[in-house]
């Protein structure tokens, strides 16, 4: 038979029987179709076999060599008489099942009837063979025969099969294609649709499970996604309306990366509005995947059933498998394009329950079907806060420290559903210590993201010995940063842009994480790495979304590198060196938060770019005074102190180290933690001293301590 793929259980064998519950109407439909077929003939001195539809009427002996035509018409005829007049049970699994359906899905006494042979006779090889022998009949044929072998009136049959009908517009039963050309094969079935028909359920709607079910309850709640909760608003009070208005042909397009929790907040819509959510099938219960014809099929099942039912939603995942790149036609049938569209555009303006879509990608979709979603929003990683809130909140009675998972929270690839897979982890290895609860989820959160992205360096934190008194600015940065408190303590207006320049080690970047603490808000560090792309607009795309990404997660923006975007456009030779320049300027005067660009080369910055910083802040070298108090407090952090009758000599060769930032300070003790070696203040100044001989431009005097 052909047939489409199943939003059910996959098939490997044909059934080979009939239900015995069914034989009866089996033997009155195998004789109408010898009868009204007119195919006896062929029947008539063939071997024999459960083929045979003489041997299933009860005629086998006139297969012998002596009987002729005119009996065996005759016999025939008389046989199907008195099978008219005989009672025709319809009890059993299959007749059950389709009754079912019928309710469900309100079909006719005549569209029950033709679904029930369709499955017969997908199954029976006696009928089979009747319609094996007819070829090249018109489709009006067809549906006369069918009347006659149903008992049914030819023009119910003929709207019964109309492809506007449910059985062939939810893709139960529907003429083949090619029906004019052969007959052995008169219907295309829902591929493994007589195994759910002829399957026992506890329940009558246990069937629908075949096609869709009831969503699983929501692990999270509205205020888990508050990184989205301005589209959610709306969402929420766009379908509370439509479901209580009835409107028909609402649809939402939900996307965004894998495990952004797009199913949990479809869940948790569903939750607050306090309605059903029915999810269509991804998978039949052998675990293999549903193709995306029979995924529609078992939607459009979904719709028709859940119709009538109040304060339901339905949910239809992973839809990029059902738009992908080229179209597939519907039910495997070979229509051009205009054809797909118009029925898929009527899919998404006809559903009668509200419907939210949801793709990891929505690129391949058609631009036509696009229009016809009523809202579509990105769901995207969650910032830094939630992202905190969501591991604690899985991680439940699991034990694990503040700072852990404060540092878990900082990768920004991490997602709830990696959060959700490594505490299920966790839980069943019985972990019950807080070291080895963070180091199995580290180990599995790490290894989770390697496959999916490289793990990018994490943003600096600020130092421990970081002091605004060591940092020799341009500006008040201590007037600065307790304005700026204010405001976002006082949760006013926090926007603003400041460019920080001055040579490398000066404080600049770790200054950008200290205004992010003070303000309580996350910092998202971009490098040019992060933002150059090696095609035509990739560049400018990206640095609309490093501020779309910003806006999201409430955080101050730090573009570190920012030299490498704001050359001097009178110099420009290519013209994408100009847009890109543009693309930041109008990105970052429409940005309503905070914007920290950071350089060491401001001799090279476009001089129009910089009239748009609010802010331009110089940082230099040390100033004496702070090279001998970070001298001392560097000192003090590495246990050691400084003696008295060293502090002259200390301060005469500091003063000598005019390039000295707190930079080399912090580099010098990494070093010493590094080589766990100890470092007295000699050895600190020595170091200081090497660190400032190799930086460019150097000044090559005699450094180091006087003699006394």
């Amino acid at each position: 038979m052909a047939r489409t793929k199943t939003p059910t259980t996959t098939r490997t064998t044909r059934a080979r029987r009939t239900p015995k519950e069914s034989n009866d109407l089996v033997v009155l439909w195998t004789a109408r179709a010898i009868v009204y077929t007119d195919t006896f003939r062929y029947f008539l001195h063939d071997d024999g076999d459960d083929r045979s539809p003489l041997d299933v009427i009860g005629l086998a002996h006139l297969r012998d060599d002596g009987v002729t035509p005119t009996r065996a018409k005759r016999e025939i005829r008389d046989r199907l008489v008195a099978l008219e007049k005989s009672e025709i049970t319809r009890e059993g699994v299959l007749f059950r099942n389709v009754e079912t359906m019928g309710r469900l899905l309100s079909l006719t006494r005549a569209e029950q009837e033709v679904l029930a042979f369709a499955i017969v006779l997908d199954i029976q090889k006696s009928l089979q063979a009747c319609f094996e022998r007819l070829e090249g009949l018109s489709l009006r044929k067809l549906h006369e025969l069918l009347g006659q072998v149903l008992g049914l009136p030819e023009t119910e049959v003929r709207d019964a099969l109309k492809r506007s009908a449910p059985l062939a517009s939810t893709g139960l039963v529907r003429v083949a294609t090619d029906v004019r050309r052969t007959w052995d094969d008169p219907f295309e079935v829902m591929d493994g649709l007589e195994n759910i028909l002829l399957t026992e359920y506890e329940t009558p709607e246990g069937i629908l499970t075949n096609f869709f079910r009831q969503s699983p309850a929501a692990k999270l709640t509205l205020e888990d996604f508050p990184h989205a909760a301005q589209d959610v608003g709306i969402l929420v009070k766009f379908l509370q309306g439509a479901i209580e208005k009835q409107v028909p042909g609402v649809n939402v397009l939900l996307h965004g990366l894998p495990g952004t929790g797009k199913t949990e907040l479809a869940r948790a819509i569903a939750a607050h509005l306090k309605g059903q959510l029915y999810e269509v099938n991804v998978e039949s219960d052998d675990g293999s995947a549903i193709s995306g014809t029979g995924r529609f099929a078992a939607y459009q099942l979904c719709q028709r059933m859940l119709g009538r039912r109040a304060q339901t939603v339905v949910l239809f995942d992973e839809i990029e498998d059902v738009f992908p790149d080229r179209w597939y036609p519907f039910f495997g049938r070979q229509k051009r394009s205009g054809e797909d569209k118009g029925w898929t555009n009527r899919l998404l303006e006809g559903n009668a329950v509200p419907t939210m879509w949801l793709s990891n990608e929505i690129g391949q979709i058609d631009s036509a079907f696009l229009r016809r979603f009523d809202f579509i929003f990105e769901l995207r990683t969650p910032p830094l806060a939630v992202r905190r809130r969501i591991l604690e909140k899985q991680l439940g009675p699991l034990p694990a420290r503040p700072a852990w998972t404060q540092r878990m929270a900082h990768d920004e690839r991490l997602t709830p559903a990696h959060i959700e897979r490594a505490v299920r982890v966790a839980r069943l290895a019985g972990m019950e210590k807080a070291e080895e609860v963070e180091a199995t989820l580290t180990r599995v959160l790490q290894n989770s993201l390697a496959v999916q992205s490289p793990e990018r360096p994490a943003a600096p934190v600020t130092p421990e010995v970081y002091d605004l008194r060591f940092l020799n600015a341009s500006d008040d940065l201590g007037k600065l940063v307790e304005t700026l408190e204010r405001r976002a303590r006082e949760q006013g207006p926090l926007h603003g842009s400041i460019c920080l320049y001055g040579p490398p080690g000066t404080g600049k970047t770790a200054f950008a994480h200290h205004l992010a603490e003070r303000v309580q808000r996350p910092l998202l560090v971009k490098r040019a790495s992060d933002i150059l792309g090696p095609f035509v607009g990739q560049t400018e795309a990206n640095i609309a979304e490093m501020f779309r990404e910003a806006r999201a997660e409430s955080a101050v923006l730090l573009l570190d590198e920012a030299d490498s975007f704001f050359q001097n456009r009178r110099g420009a030779s290519q013209n994408w060196e100009v847009t890109q320049v543009n693309e930041l300027l109008v990105q970052m005067e429409s940005f309503e938060g905070l914007f920290v660009c950071s350089t060491n080369l401001f001799e090279h910055l476009d001089e129009a770019s910089l009239r748009r910083f609010t802010l331009k802040i110089k940082f230099d070298p040390l100033r004496p005074e702070q090279r001998m108090a970070l001298f001392e407090r560097t000192l003090a952090a590495l246990g050691q102190v400084l003696p008295t009758d060293a502090v002259a000599s200390t301060r005469a060769s500091l003063d000598q180290l005019n390039t000295l930032t707190p930079g080399d300070f912090a580099t010098v003790r990494r070093q010493a933690l590094l080589l766990e070696t100890t470092v007295d203040a000699r050895a600190l100044l020595v170091a200081l001293e090497r660190e400032c001989r190799n930086k460019p431009n150097a000044q090559r005097s005699r450094l180091g301590f006087n003699q006394a």
